[in-house]
């Protein structure tokens, strides 16, 4: 008789397989959504940055007149010329960088744009002159519910000190 395994202990190491990888894949997913957030929270660093450059750089207007300082951008979030509402619901997951008009004014004044494929689209307005937001909006899992990033940064005028508040997110493994 040759040595073998008996259908009982076949059935239990398919059974110990199985509760393995009930255990592993949501933490897998889990893992792989919390990686992509990093290029949220990248992306919204990237464009604060560029936002307080802005800021701290002499600017002069058409007749050579010297500006006073302030943020780029309008008083509202833009909404055109973005790959709007479901960027990383595309056939491939991601956005094509070449789908954002990154020569609108305010990417061109941030120097901004994004080179490869992105699963948040950015956002970065004036809320005032002295108040400057960068925001990465995406939906990963293409069920509506959408992802937010947010970094705001404040300037007191009078010592030109920035207030750079903490980053926040809402839904981030939405």
């Amino acid at each position: 008789m040759q040595p073998g395994f008996t259908l009982v202990e076949l059935m239990l190491v398919v059974a110990i397989i199985g509760i393995l990888a009930a255990i592993a894949v949501p933490a897998f997913s889990k893992y792989v959504k919390r990686s992509r957030t990093a290029e949220a929270v990248a992306t919204v660093q990237k464009m604060t940055s560029a936002g307080v450059s802005y800021y701290e750089a002499e600017h002069t207007d058409s007749a050579g007149v010297v500006m006073p300082r302030q943020f780029p951008g309008a008083a509202t979030v833009p909404t055109a010329g973005y790959c709007w509402p479901a960027c990383g619901c595309q056939p491939k997951g991601l956005c094509d960088p070449g789908c954002a008009d990154w020569n609108i004014p305010i990417w061109q004044a941030l120097t901004f744009s994004l080179g490869s494929p992105y699963n948040y689209v950015p956002f970065a307005y004036a809320v005032a002159p002295t108040q400057f937001e960068a925001r990465a909006v995406g939906d990963l899992t293409c069920n509506g519910v959408q992802s937010f990033f947010s970094r705001v940064i404040n300037v007191n005028p009078v010592g030109e000190t920035f207030t750079m508040r903490p980053l926040t997110s809402t839904n981030d493994l939405e």
